[in-house]
């Protein structure tokens, strides 16, 4: 059981488009998690006492996409998140988990500008804060990733003839369907 979980998150698998480009990346989370917030008002989010609702949510927005953009770009630095020809779903569910959690970290600190002064020094508070951006913050992660699930398990194969030119091909399994009424075959490719 456990290597077929372990096959299965090391399976090729595409880069997440929000993760690809940091800076559209982290306008997507902005617009992503300001929609949804204001259009439901999850999970008891409300406004301060000297701001609108919309206004606390926008700022508390800007702490989703701007750490986005700052986590993002620490990991692209990393070897093992800098080649994406070689991303796998683990690496994905990884990337998405310490960005997740740095957003976590911001929103609790935003709290401390923008709510009013209180004891927010304490353990629930943080956890409270860490739910809230996880549970809106995975919106377009999902979002994205849903769209990327067709390619889970396809390999790319990179093949370095001239240093300039770099060709890069997907191999996917044919589908073949036999009638054996007819007795005729029809195959083709799942994407």
């Amino acid at each position: 059981m456990n290597h077929l979980i372990y096959t299965w998150l090391n399976k090729g698998y595409a880069q997440n488009y929000i993760l690809k480009k940091p800076y559209l990346g982290a306008f997507i989370i902005f617009v992503f998690c300001f929609g949804f917030l204001s259009v439901y008002k999850p999970l008891g989010t409300h406004g301060t006492q000297n701001m609108s609702y919309q206004a606390t949510m926008a700022i508390y927005c800007f702490a989703f996409a701007i750490p986005f953009f700052g986590i993002v770009t620490l990991l692209k630095r990393n070897p093992y998140f800098l080649d994406s020809t070689e991303w796998t779903l683990f690496k994905e569910l990884i990337c998405i988990l310490l960005i997740l959690s740095g957003i976590g970290i911001a929103v609790y600190l935003t709290g401390f500008l923008v709510e009013p002064s209180g004891p927010r020094w304490n353990f629930p508070t943080f956890i409270n804060s860490f739910q809230s951006a996880f549970l809106i913050g995975i919106i377009p992660f999902l979002f994205f990733a849903t769209i990327n699930y067709r390619s889970l398990g396809i390999k790319t194969l990179s093949f370095k003839g001239n240093e300039d030119h770099i060709l890069t091909e997907t191999v996917e399994e044919n589908i073949e369907i036999i009638s054996k009424l007819k007795k005729e075959r029809l195959s083709f490719n799942p994407s």
